[in-house]
């Protein structure tokens, strides 16, 4: 049930789910900045930090001017918790294909931690 309730947000771009999907798939920040407020925890190499809404912004800018999205995948990973969402991007670095899994969890419409 949650899948078929995932893939008609994603079919009719409603939410975060779908602004996370635009995103990605545009490669453009504004829809991040929606639901991007306060401070985020993000995990990264074993390690955690905090990072604001410009912090984020920038990083995924970054990521979006070096690498190019091929295809955006949105499912959730975890039955138990509904508000994690796992997008994997398969992109193409100068000939390059590389899979990125992130995670991301989804609170009241609000980014609250990233996993990279």
């Amino acid at each position: 049930m949650g899948n078929f309730i995932l893939s008609i947000m994603l079919a009719l771009n409603i939410g975060a789910v779908g602004d996370l999907e635009q995103a990605f798939k545009k490669e453009d920040t504004k829809y991040l900045e929606k639901f991007v407020s306060g401070p985020i925890i993000v995990h990264s190499f074993g390690g955690a930090m905090m990072m604001d809404k410009e912090s984020v912004c920038e990083y995924f800018d970054l990521v979006f001017r070096d690498m190019n999205i091929v295809d955006v995948k949105i499912e959730r990973p975890y039955r138990e918790k509904k508000s994690f969402y796992l997008v994997t991007l398969y992109t193409n670095n100068n000939g390059l294909f590389v899979t990125n899994k992130l995670i991301f969890d989804i609170y009241k419409k609000k980014i609250v931690q990233i996993h990279i």
